[in-house]
């Protein structure tokens, strides 16, 4: 049986920009590791070189240029990314705004803050730190060209803060745990196991059909009003602690399913305060909207490729790159 496998072109606005992965770590991932089989079929093993390769000139994959589709190899959009990347920090560079380590710190910081697991999935995953740390130092750069000249004033944040306090205001909320079963008829060995004291969040990860039973059914805190209705109903009378009664639930594509909840707490509406963290989101928002009203980044952005001495030594490359580039330049992106 032959898989076809067809890929989305990619708007010509970022240029390519969409990189299948991340690519500074192509070479060295590779060259580490150029003794592994990254797969195996069947007991035939395929190489990681192998695959580097393969993945650098694959072929049916491309980006539309206006309304012309432009064929393009996945190792030149990995090209691309490091020459718009390099584009990025000289326009930075030319308009004064480069990044301080300070605001690459301070991105680190909150990005480690949301997923303190962030650095070690990265490692593993076999990317440097170093390129994580050029991923916030590009932000930050692109955020400066951005709102390069743009000041927001406390009084601003506040008058924001206060004429839209909805949108800093968090919904009541409530804490579930669900076991959900294709078929009713394994509704007995779940009551059963429950029974006898064991808990909830163990007899999710034996039974429950669900993707979310590998963290114990856990949905998480959810706005009350997102819930669908049959888990409003079933929730009805029920108290924090307890599990509901069985109920039965269709998903998008019409598979019927049926479900026990654990009301595991719930947290009334709350307004956010305006604090430092707030504060500071709400300014760079502010920047950001009248930013993109003043600055034509993209177009800041092409200007100084045009202007730009780009010597590509890979005669593939190079000829691709110049076609895209000639298609840019025709449709007026």
């Amino acid at each position: 049986m032959t898989t076809s496998i067809k890929f989305k072109p990619i708007s010509s606005t970022r240029f390519l920009a969409a990189a299948i992965f991340l690519a500074a770590s192509f070479s060295a991932f590779a060259q580490a590791t150029t003794s592994d089989a990254i797969a195996e079929v069947n007991g035939h093993a395929i190489s990681t070189s192998e695959y580097y390769h393969r993945m650098e000139f694959l072929g049916d994959m491309g980006t539309l240029v206006g309304k012309q589709y432009v064929e393009v190899s996945p190792g030149l959009m990995t090209l691309d990314r490091l020459i718009t990347e390099q584009l990025v920090l000289q326009l930075a560079e030319k308009y004064k705004v480069s990044p301080t380590a300070a605001q690459v710190d301070q991105l680190e910081r909150d990005a480690l803050s949301a997923n303190p697991l962030l650095e070690k999935n990265w490692t593993e995953s076999g990317r440097p730190l170093s390129e994580l740390r050029l991923k916030y130092k590009l932000e930050a750069a692109r955020f400066n060209i951005l709102t390069r000249g743009i000041i927001v004033t406390d009084q601003e944040v506040k008058d924001q803060y206060n004429t839209h306090l909805d949108q800093y205001t968090l919904p009541k909320r409530v804490h579930l745990r669900v076991i959900i079963l294709s078929s009713s008829e394994e509704e007995a060995k779940v009551d059963s196991a429950l029974q006898a004291g064991t808990p909830f969040d163990k007899v999710a990860q034996e039974y429950s059909d669900d993707i979310t039973k590998e963290r114990g059914g856990d949905f998480g805190f959810i706005p009350e009003s997102n819930l669908p209705s049959y888990f409003k109903t079933a929730l009805e009378g029920v108290k924090i602690g307890e599990t509901t009664g069985w109920g039965v639930g269709s998903s998008q594509s019409g598979r019927t399913f049926y479900f026990k909840l654990l009301f595991v707490n719930a947290a009334p509406q709350k307004v956010l305060p305006l604090d430092s963290a707030l504060t500071d989101s709400i300014r760079r928002a502010l920047m950001v909207d009248r930013g993109t009203k003043l600055h034509d980044i993209a177009k800041e952005l092409n200007d100084l490729r045009g202007q730009s001495k780009i010597v590509i030594n890979n005669p593939t490359f190079a000829e691709q790159y110049a076609q895209v580039s000639k298609s840019l330049k025709s449709s007026g992106k």
